[in-house]
């Protein structure tokens, strides 16, 4: 943990949130919905530790680095939820790291590095879709289509198995609109059946939600802060 952020401060309040975001991975899951109310009592209840937090980092020397990367991670997910490429749970869990635990371990940012952990655990998932479209499930993915940036971001399937499968969003809507996260992907499987059959293929994303991939990140920051981020950019470097 940071020289500066006393150890009755740190690990209580990273065990905390660590429990509100495993709570909010299960209802993004399950039930695709976290009450924006649930995220308000979240802020409340971390509230004491999160000001004796601020006030460690704020008299560090590192203040300014935590303070622009923490606001700089909320802001790229308030960029990518406002161009509907994330839900606004993804925000709150975000904003929420950056509020309550501000600094990792090594003083790194948390909310920066839980996002960046997100976004690369995200980017080894695209590899992994295309790779499964360009071999298994090649004569599909044939038929879909428009394989670019498709095969990155979803599995060909027939608009009938997409409906045997719970929060399936079509990555191509009806008239070959972008299915956007907030819309009802039930609704706009009906319009794509209703268009082209249930026995098209397209290309749909089993819509898995990121607060899973920030809990992960959140998880690898506090235990190795930035570590892993330092190694791999060793790692691109050589």
């Amino acid at each position: 943990m940071p020289p500066w952020m006393p150890g009755d401060c740190y690990w209580p309040q990273a065990l905390a949130v660590g429990a509100l975001l495993g709570y909010a991975s299960y209802r993004d899951a399950r039930y695709r919905e976290v009450d924006p109310y649930y995220w308000a009592v979240a802020f409340y209840a971390l509230s004491p530790l999160a000001v004796l937090c601020w006030a460690q980092v704020l008299l560090s020397p590192v203040r300014a680095a935590v303070v622009v990367g923490d606001l700089a991670a909320v802001l790229v997910v308030g960029a990518l939820v406002y161009f509907y490429m994330l839900g606004g749970a993804d925000f709150y869990a975000t904003a929420l790291i950056a509020y309550a635990l501000p600094a990792a371990r090594d003083g790194f940012p948390t909310a920066l590095a839980a996002l960046l952990y997100a976004s690369i655990a995200g980017a080894l998932l695209t590899v992994a879709f295309c790779l499964y479209n360009a071999t298994v499930n090649r004569g599909k993915a044939s038929r879909a289509g428009g394989w670019l940036p498709y095969c990155f971001l979803g599995v060909a399937v027939t608009v009938r198995e997409a409906f045997e499968r719970p929060w399936w969003y079509p990555l191509t809507g009806p008239r070959g609109n972008w299915g956007y996260v907030d819309e009802d992907p039930h609704e706009l499987l009906s319009l794509v059946a209703g268009e082209r059959g249930e026995d098209a293929v397209i290309w749909a994303s089993p819509g898995l939600p990121f607060i899973a991939f920030i809990l992960a990140g959140f998880a690898v920051a506090c235990l190795l802060g930035a570590r892993p981020l330092a190694w791999l950019l060793e790692v691109l470097a050589r």
